[in-house]
């Protein structure tokens, strides 16, 4: 019987720590009206469609650009994109109006 205790009560340790490894580890959304998801969509879809136009780098092979990675806070981002072949880094400056329409100020390719 006394075993049968103990082995409870290590059952619901190690089941508290995994709830607070869980509750730490676990990701935040963002706290800036600016990262509404409207935005960021809205801003995912404008380098969906206009990535190839901004960027001073052309795709190669016959490759099209897309994104894999975009982070934006702010007015000021980082985006990462290839074409399957080559891939980039480049800091870019933003703003949306009233509207959700997305332009970009500045597109510059890390090197």
């Amino acid at each position: 019987m006394k075993s049968y205790l103990i082995a409870i009560v290590i059952l619901v340790v190690l089941g508290a720590l995994a709830w607070g490894i869980q509750t730490a580890y676990a990701p935040v959304a963002p706290q800036s009206s600016d990262m509404t998801e409207g935005r960021v969509t809205s801003l995912r879809a404008f380098f969906d469609e206009n990535l190839a136009a901004l960027s001073p780098e052309k795709p190669v092979l016959g490759g099209t650009f897309y994104v894999t990675d975009l982070e934006a806070h702010g007015g000021a981002g980082t985006i990462r994109y290839e074409d399957g072949h080559n891939a980039y880094v480049a800091d870019f400056l933003y703003s949306v109006d009233e509207q959700g329409g997305v332009r970009v100020e500045t597109f510059t390719v890390r090197k």
